[in-house]
């Protein structure tokens, strides 16, 4: 297990760089004010969604099942805020979220377009 560091800490540091490279350009953007919502999906699931920082717009999907979007906010979400807007989403049945009786692929990417289209942003 101990390879599983040096993994996230690689991950997170391609992430930090893709980040500073989008610090520097300015594309046009529509930019969404902080908040803490719940966002009702068209088969009734209330996702719980948080919404931080400038920049660009960037939609963090967490792991799980069961996990919640916390431990990457604190980890290095939050550092990411200063270039990109993070929206933070709960999956279904997952940290804030309501639990659902479909939990197929096909849901949960229809899930991050309708948070999408719901907050106003034109491209994540």
């Amino acid at each position: 297990m101990p390879a599983l560091p040096c993994l996230l800490r690689f991950v997170l540091a391609m992430v930090l760089a893709a980040t500073l490279a989008a610090c520097h350009s300015t594309p046009p953007y529509r930019q969404l004010p902080p908040s803490e919502q719940m966002i009702t999906t068209h088969d009734g699931v209330k996702v719980a969604v948080k919404v931080a920082g400038q920049g660009y717009p960037c939609l963090y999907v967490h792991g799980g099942p069961g996990q919640d979007y916390l431990s990457f906010e604190q980890l290095g979400g939050n550092r990411l805020e200063q270039c990109l807007t993070m929206i933070y989403a709960d999956q279904r049945g997952s940290g804030h979220s309501q639990n659902a009786a479909d939990y197929s692929l096909n849901r949960l990417v229809e899930d991050m377009e309708e948070i999408r289209q719901q907050l106003g942003v034109e491209k994540m």
